[in-house]
């Protein structure tokens, strides 16, 4: 009985993610927090081994310390419901994951999962650019990024069933080093998928023209050849990576690949770009909100709420422009030292112990499915540095699995 739930949860989440935009996820959030809840007490009751213990002491003070983003909130209730709704999944995913991913058949059926879904999702992407239109939100759901990004862009970037680009582009990236996994199997049919599935993931990533995205993938591809010890395949990635910043630069304006070039990955005067005007007005403030506020952070979702109070000009912002646009900068603005000292002791505890762990494990599927675990969440990490990843359903949902897979494989290779 729970063998068979697990494999369904696997199915079914890895489904409902790729498959039902943000619209839907907003709307049935409060659903799936509680089939989340019935699992991880299911679980918890039918474990053999406690689902609880020190192991999960980083992520249990990293959660106490996001809940000093409520004190200084003005919007207490504001506040509460942002907490609730990253502590409950992040802490509930990652004990869920961490179980189901102690079992290696079970972390295969996920690998294969993933890559059979994403294929479709990235393959619904191309339909984008070639037709232009998505049947998704021309019909069914409202998108307010759908004329800018697919039907009346100049250049067009793929929405599919992930609503944005830079969250479609986060969701592909984190499914890639999966595929990566399953490319190495022995079953022609995992090696054909786990050859097909990162090819076409990779390349509507890239046309997604996310440059967080482009650089977490770097990083990931980067991070797995070199613990899969294939360090001339990492340097010539590398080398991969400059030459394509390289022709980019000479790309004119507003074609996309300009974005993946000098001025658009660093200095350009695009406001995404990381020392544009934009992302450096967004630092002056952040930093203002520290020092009004450096313990706590002004509260949980309270950036746009207090964005003209600490905005330099007088004009008006509309209301998707009034972020931090970084997932760092959101964490230390709402949530201070104290929240984000908290982030840092959890995430540096997963790679410190993961890294140890790489290094003890014998060749296997448990080294390779930490591997998997720490390149995608390393992507996932470079990726944040791009917009509020936290406050996106589904490349949240997949952070946390991630970490639960880390977390697992750690257990693991402690308690062996």
């Amino acid at each position: 009985m729970r063998n068979f739930i697990e494999k369904l949860f696997i199915v079914a989440f890895t489904g409902w993610v790729s498959f039902f935009p943000e619209p839907v996820q907003i709307k049935y959030q409060a659903v799936i927090k509680l089939i989340i809840l019935l699992l991880f007490f299911f679980l918890w009751f039918r474990a053999n081994k406690s689902m609880v213990s020190r192991k999960n002491l980083p992520l249990l003070v990293f959660l106490f310390c996001l809940s000093g983003g409520v004190i200084s909130a003005k919007d207490k209730l504001l506040a509460m419901e942002t907490y609730s709704g990253i502590a409950l999944p992040l802490f509930s995913l990652c004990l869920i994951s961490a179980v189901i991913f102690s079992s290696e058949e079970r972390f295969i059926l996920a690998a294969k999962t993933i890559c059979i879904f994403s294929m479709i999702v990235a393959l619904w992407g191309i339909a984008d650019l070639l037709l232009g239109k998505n049947i998704l939100y021309e019909r069914l759901i409202y998108n307010q990024y759908y004329d800018r990004y697919l039907a009346c862009a100049y250049f067009r970037r793929p929405l599919s069933t992930q609503f944005n680009p830079a969250p479609l582009g986060t969701y592909l990236l984190a499914c890639i080093p999966f595929g990566l996994f399953l490319a190495q199997q022995r079953k022609s049919f995992l090696r054909i998928l786990g050859i097909l599935s990162p090819g076409i993931n990779i390349t509507v990533l890239i046309l997604t023209f996310s440059r967080a995205a482009f650089a977490g993938l770097i990083a990931a591809v980067l991070f797995f050849l070199w613990f899969k010890r294939k360090k001339l395949a990492a340097l010539f990635i590398a080398g991969i990576f400059v030459l394509t910043v390289t022709i980019s630069s000479f790309v004119g304006p507003g074609r996309g690949f300009d974005r993946f070039g000098v001025k658009g990955m660093i200095f350009g005067q695009d406001y995404t770009s990381p020392l544009s005007n934009y992302r450096m007005e967004r630092v002056r403030m952040v930093s203002a909100m520290l020092k009004d506020y450096p313990l706590f952070g002004i509260g949980l979702n309270h950036i746009r709420t207090r964005f003209f109070d600490y905005f330099p000009e007088k004009r008006e912002v509309g209301y998707e422009w009034r972020i931090a646009d970084n997932m760092y900068l959101t964490l230390l603005a709402e949530t201070g030292i104290f929240g984000f000292t908290g982030f840092l002791i959890f995430i540096l505890y997963l790679f410190r112990e993961g890294i140890r762990s790489l290094h003890k494990l014998n060749q296997g599927v448990r080294k390779e499915m930490l591997m998997v675990g720490l390149s995608a969440l390393l992507g996932l990490l470079v990726n944040m540095s791009g917009y509020e990843l936290f406050y996106w359903h589904i490349p949240f949902y997949l952070f946390c699995l991630l970490c639960g897979l880390v977390i697992s494989s750690i257990d693991n290779t402690k308690t062996a």
